[in-house]
């Protein structure tokens, strides 16, 4: 299991889960639009990104694999900023 932290709130999920999928599981509701066939490839859209500790600039969560001991923030003002120019 991976140990990651997610908006302050501790969670464990299995190797090959990411980011957008272990939000979920906390409750989480990270903006995306992977679902719209319209999009080529997952993280096209860009609306999911979040802010991982260490990191220099925001990735997109629904093709980040978590790690042991990530730190993410999902919402924060500079992400609704990012997302706002997104749309």
């Amino acid at each position: 299991m991976i140990n990651l932290t997610i908006n302050g709130e501790q969670i464990q999920v299995e190797p090959g889960t990411t980011v957008i999928r272990a939000a979920e599981r906390l409750g989480i509701d990270i903006p995306h639009l992977c679902y719209h066939p319209e999009l080529s490839a997952p993280g096209g859209c860009r609306m999911c990104i979040v802010e991982v500790a260490g990191r220099p600039a925001p990735v997109t969560s629904c093709n980040l694999p978590c790690e042991e001991g990530m730190a993410i923030t999902t919402h924060s003002p500079q992400l609704f900023e990012m997302r706002r120019d997104v749309i």
